[in-house]
C-alpha cells in the first residue's frame, strides 16, 4: 500500500513567492513538515486557496483560512482536493497521513481513512509530539 502525507498549510505566510514549503513561516509548520520528511513518501499540503499543493510549488502570499469558510464550501473544497489526489493515487489503495486540523479533514474522513497522529491534541501537544518525533528520526526542520 502507498503511503502519502498531506500537511495542513499555515496562516503565517513569508512576503513575496515562494516554494509552498517555504512560504508557511511558523515553527509549527515546520515541525510538521520535519515530521512528513520521516515517512519517506510523497508529500502534499493541503491549502486553503490553492487545494492540494506540491512543496516545491512556487506560490504568492494569500490571506485565505478554511475556518473562514462555510460547510458547503469546505465540501467543494473537499470535493477538489479529492479530485486532485485521485489524479495521483488510488484512494484505496492508498494510506493517507494527515498532519491538519478538523477543518481539512471533516469531509476527507468520509473518502478515505486517513492516520491523523496529531487528531485529539492540543496544539502544544502536537508540537511537543513532533519535536520528539523529529528527534528520534534525527530529521531537521526546514
Amino acid at each position: 500500500m502507498k503511503r502519502v502525507v498531506l500537511i495542513g498549510c499555515g496562516s503565517k505566510k513569508k512576503d513575496g513567492v515562494h516554494k509552498a514549503k517555504d512560504l508557511y513561516d511558523s515553527d509549527y509548520f515546520r515541525k510538521k513538515y520535519a515530521y512528513a520528511l520521516t515517512f519517506d513518501c510523497p508529500i502534499f499540503i493541503l491549502s486553503a486557496k490553492h487545494h492540494l499543493l506540491y512543496p516545491e510549488a512556487e506560490i504568492e502570499k494569500y490571506n485565505e483560512s478554511l475556518k473562514d469558510k462555510t460547510a458547503t464550501e469546505k465540501k467543494e473544497w473537499t470535493a477538489i482536493v479529492l479530485s486532485d489526489l485521485k489524479k495521483h493515487f488510488d484512494l484505496n489503495d492508498t494510506q493517507f497521513v494527515i498532519l491538519a486540523g478538523d477543518d481539512y479533514c471533516k469531509y476527507l474522513e468520509d473518502s478515505i481513512n486517513p492516520v491523523r497522529p496529531l487528531k485529539g491534541m492540543k496544539i502544544g501537544e502536537q508540537n511537543h509530539f513532533l519535536a520528539d518525533e523529529i528527534k528520534k528520526k534525527s530529521v531537521e526542520m526546514i
